[in-house]
């Protein structure tokens, strides 16, 4: 589970109610801040969180699921000036997590999601204008999730409704998930939905997809051999 604009999160009740692993960078009590929420069974092998809550990296495993991921959690300034440099140093980084903890023979998922706080084109938003300084960041942004080979998952959603963030009558889609081709061939959906209880001008963006699960059980009996040509005494 990837939580934005969690604000300033008591590590200590956190641990009370999730009882499980997590990777937080808080932000103050009235901005910022994101966290990852791991579920049960799933390994954190390493992790890395910016100092002002505007991201948090981790590297998951499982190894009877045969899960093996890098997740990344976003939550970027909304100044497309400022979102500039933001990304900029967030690639690097973000790059050089996965460069030092992995190998060249080693498969693994790669995921980069959250509130991005821009939209990739003009048809991403409505009754609002797309900036050139926006669509300079776009750009950008697209051009380096291509050279990660990380796929939009916008265009795999069948949902025609694709905005997330509403606000009086202005839609965009701001919540997204870049996956890398491993996932890709993976049978998997994506959703969205509006909360009810929970009032947010955002909806719950969800990624579902299979993993197979390596069942252990009692190995197969093996005879040696050599004890059938053993002559009785």
């Amino acid at each position: 589970i990837c939580l934005q604009e969690t604000h300033l999160i008591d590590l200590n009740y956190l641990k009370k109610v999730w009882q499980s692993e997590y990777v937080v960078s808080n932000g103050t009590r009235a901005s910022r801040g994101v966290a990852i929420l791991v579920g049960k069974n799933i390994n954190v092998i390493n992790k890395l969180q910016c100092d002002e809550g505007r991201y948090a990296i981790c590297k998951l495993k499982n190894h009877s699921l045969q899960l093996n991921s890098f997740v990344a959690n976003i939550y970027a300034p909304n100044n497309h000036a400022v979102s500039l440099n933001f990304y900029r140093n967030f690639f690097e980084i973000f790059e050089q997590f996965i460069d030092d903890n992995s190998n060249e023979n080693e498969d693994f998922d790669v995921c980069i999601t959250g509130d991005f706080n821009f939209v990739t084109s003009s048809t991403d938003c409505k009754n609002r204008n797309f900036t050139p300084a926006e669509a300079k960041l776009a750009e950008f942004v697209n051009d380096k999730m291509s050279m990660l080979d990380l796929t939009d998952a916008k265009y795999l959603d069948k949902d025609p409704s694709i905005f997330t963030w509403q606000g009086r009558n202005i839609f965009s889609r701001l919540d997204r998930f870049y996956i890398n081709q491993s996932l890709l061939n993976k049978s998997f959906k994506v959703s969205k939905q509006w909360g009810q209880e929970c009032k947010s001008d955002h909806a719950m963006v969800r990624l579902d997809y299979l993993v197979k699960y390596d069942k252990r059980g009692p190995g197969i009996l093996k005879l040696d051999q050599n004890i059938l040509k053993k002559k009785e005494n």
